[in-house]
């Protein structure tokens, strides 16, 4: 599947970037974590917008003391309005119901 690649290059980058040894630590368990869905997962696996955010928020979001601007989408429980604040931090999906809606339940397209 493109996306657990996509977070895997992530991993990877940042381990590259990586001076704190907790963080490079860290960066080996969820790569490690990541093979593991991986070898579950076939190629051509359909992923929609609230799973890209929960695998992109456990994988890629090391540090939740960072104060970020938090989004408030009409379509998302407080919980997933933390991840997208996470992820996306001052941006939004590309598309005309960007700036309130997520959308969990579309599909991720190439």
């Amino acid at each position: 599947m493109d996306t657990l690649n996509w977070i895997e290059n992530a991993l990877n980058e940042y381990k590259d970037d990586a001076v704190n040894n907790s963080i490079s630590s860290k960066i080996d368990i969820n790569l490690s974590n990541l093979n593991k869905i991986k070898s579950k997962t076939g190629k051509y696996n359909k992923i929609n917008r609230k799973e890209f955010l929960d695998l992109t928020y456990e994988f890629l979001v090391f540090d939740t003391n960072t104060n970020v601007n938090l989004k408030n989408y009409k379509d998302l429980d407080n919980l997933s309005n933390i991840k997208a604040s996470y992820v996306l931090n001052n941006t939004t999906w590309k598309d005309q119901f960007g700036e309130n809606y997520y959308q969990p339940k579309v599909n991720i397209m190439r």
